[in-house]
């Protein structure tokens, strides 16, 4: 029972510790939203967030793993050392931050929300191991272009996530959910090139890449017939042409699809794939 009175104890003094930072949290994430950035381009919110944990008493490694906008900020308890040097084990958990927007439209899936949630959570779990000196450490992870090519993918590769026993983050979501189904991501660019030629004057002169690429389009949306419904397939034309008195001679689209189960997403890889090919033929 005390072992469940202390867990209590600090249940309540996290819940209690992000209570107390409401009013800069808030104004930390109003900021990065009226300040929407793309990724790998999030300078503002990089500076805004490194700055913020380090007045806090982080350990701040800005510019992390290679990456101009990605930052470690770190705590262990004074009793850490000792519990390392004495080969304890230590705990370690972790948090991560998203901070990047979407082209044209800003903060729409909320990652204002993600950077502030990752950064009260370690607040909070830095304020207990501080107080009650317990052996530990946190770690905030600030992982940007999460809109785009994922950030978390090279600093996996990196090394940013070793040494903890756990990592988590917070998402903007229409319910509460602790754990949601979650779709995988996968994608690429598509180009087809054709020949130009005018499309007054010799039409028959040239080979349409745009036709190739609206084949595709096509062919993609009835793929989604017989697609199950834990898929996803997305597509957005990205180049079309230059005039439209010429044959266009390029274009360019990109392709997302998505699954909850691991084996459905490389099934649907390769159809997407077939599609893309059927239209060039």
């Amino acid at each position: 029972m005390a072992k469940a009175a202390n867990v209590s104890k600090y249940a309540a003094e996290i819940c209690q510790a992000i209570d107390n930072e409401t009013v800069s949290l808030r104004e930390l994430s109003l900021k990065i939203h009226s300040n929407p950035e793309l990724g790998y381009k999030e300078v503002l919110a990089h500076k805004a967030l490194t700055d913020y944990v380090e007045a806090k008493g982080f350990k701040v490694t800005r510019h992390a793993y290679q990456l101009d906008t990605a930052f470690i900020a770190e705590y262990e308890s004074p009793a850490t050392a000792a519990a390392v040097a004495a080969g304890e084990t230590v705990r370690a958990v972790g948090f991560c931050s998203e901070y990047d927007a979407l082209p044209g439209i800003g903060h729409a899936c909320g990652h204002n929300l993600i950077a502030i949630a990752g950064v009260a959570s370690a607040l909070a779990i830095k304020l207990v191991l501080e107080r009650h000196n317990l052996v530990g450490r946190v770690r905030l992870i600030g992982t940007p272009a999460e809109e785009t090519t994922g950030g978390k993918i090279p600093l996996i590769e990196r090394g940013a996530f070793d040494g903890l026993d756990c990592c988590m983050m917070t998402h903007p979501s229409p319910g509460d959910l602790v754990y949601p189904t979650i779709l995988s991501v996968g994608g690429f660019l598509v180009e087809y090139f054709g020949k130009a030629s005018h499309a007054s004057a010799s039409p028959w002169e040239g080979v349409n890449a745009l036709d190739a690429l609206v084949q595709a389009y096509n062919g993609l949306g009835l793929l989604r017939q017989q697609t199950p419904t834990t898929c996803r397939i997305h597509c957005i034309i990205t180049s079309g042409g230059q005039a439209a008195n010429i044959i266009p001679e390029y274009a360019a689209g990109k392709i997302m699809y998505r699954s909850t189960v691991a084996e459905d997403h490389v099934k649907l890889r390769e159809k997407v794939i077939r599609v893309a090919k059927a239209a060039a033929e």
